[in-house]
């Protein structure tokens, strides 16, 4: 069965779900005030320009109402884990940190920080974060989000140019950056200092390990796991092949890999080279943490379903959230 055959009986399977899930949209009040019923986690919806819930639980869950900010998103990273958002707001792209733990967000304008960044990303824990301004090719980080005392640093990236992707390590004091079509890897400490890890294969994603400077990045040959960053004492492969994009880190020992060319999800044991898979009929574009560590966002918001990857004990399934009946479907 074709990908395409897969996601048209998807989303004729959908709308047909809808009358099954739960209602959980509506805040249940109790003598302490309201509270929420059961969600999935958070997206940013790029068509809308809003932050939305995924309200239930895996295979009978929908998308709830854009949280009411006062501004439209222009972009956003949002940490599963923690459940804030660090995002770029109006038309200006104000930078902001919201807090999404309560039924009404807590909306808070980084004054600091300067406005009109191009994109922006927050580290795996989300305590650290990085802007890009492609006016002035600079990169400023920013360490301590969610608190009241923000540390930034500026990198001048103006040798390099844009970076096509950005990671940063808990801490804030590491950055990596690639580009598109170079055979490299860089790693830019808080002075500026510059080590280029030992691959000569175009990057195509990368993230760090929680609170560590080991990071994994897929490449055109394949992933692999560095340690030690800059130092990089060690570097082994976790996976080889052409065919590899997002990676995320499930937890110490196990990395999850996007195949786009089989539109699966692969769980590596780094430790045992174990593996287990599921497929998906979408196209997986990234591996997006949600409130659960085990659930992965697959996709964006659009008119097809939004397909999540749920790892437990048992293996690897795929599930979908229905598409808003609101917005149209998506042509083939």
């Amino acid at each position: 069965m074709t990908v395409s055959l897969m996601r048209k009986i998807a989303l004729a399977a959908a709308f047909a779900a809808i009358a099954s899930v739960p209602i959980v949209s509506v805040p249940i009040m109790s003598a302490q005030g309201p509270i929420r019923g059961p969600m999935l986690g958070w997206v940013w919806d790029a068509r809308q320009q809003s932050i939305r819930p995924i309200l239930g639980i895996t295979g009978s869950s929908v998308l709830g109402k854009s949280a009411d900010l006062g501004f439209v998103v222009k972009a956003a990273a949002i940490s599963g884990g923690k459940e804030f958002a660090f995002v770029l707001g109006g038309d200006e792209k104000a930078p902001y940190f919201v807090d999404l733990r309560d039924v009404t967000p807590a909306v808070k304008l980084l004054e600091e920080i300067p406005s009109g960044a191009k994109s922006l990303t927050l580290s795996p824990k989300g305590g650290s974060g990085a802007l890009w301004f492609e006016e002035t090719n600079k990169l400023l980080l920013l360490t301590g989000l969610g608190t009241e005392s923000i540390v930034r640093q500026e990198l001048d990236l103006t040798n390099e140019g844009a970076p096509a992707a950005i990671a940063v390590s808990d801490d804030g004091t590491l950055v990596l950056v690639s580009y598109p079509d170079v055979p490299a890897l860089i790693a830019i400490d808080r002075d500026g200092n510059r080590t280029r890890l030992p691959q000569e294969t175009a990057v195509r994603a990368m993230t760090f390990l929680e609170d560590s400077h080991d990071a994994v990045y897929s490449t055109t040959e394949g992933v692999l796991l560095a340690k030690e960053i800059p130092a990089v004492t060690e570097v082994s492969n976790v996976a080889e092949g052409d065919s590899y994009g997002p990676v995320a880190l499930l937890d110490a020992r196990r990395v999850l890999m996007i195949n786009t060319t089989t539109a699966a999800v692969t769980e590596v044991n780094v430790e045992t080279a174990e593996t287990r898979s599921a497929e998906c009929p979408c196209t997986p574009t990234g591996l997006n943490r949600m409130i659960n560590g085990g659930i992965f966002r697959l996709n964006e918001v659009s008119g097809d379903p939004l397909w999540l990857v749920e790892v437990s004990d048992s293996g690897l399934r795929t599930v979908f959230v229905p598409p808003d009946p609101a917005e149209p479907q998506t042509e083939e």
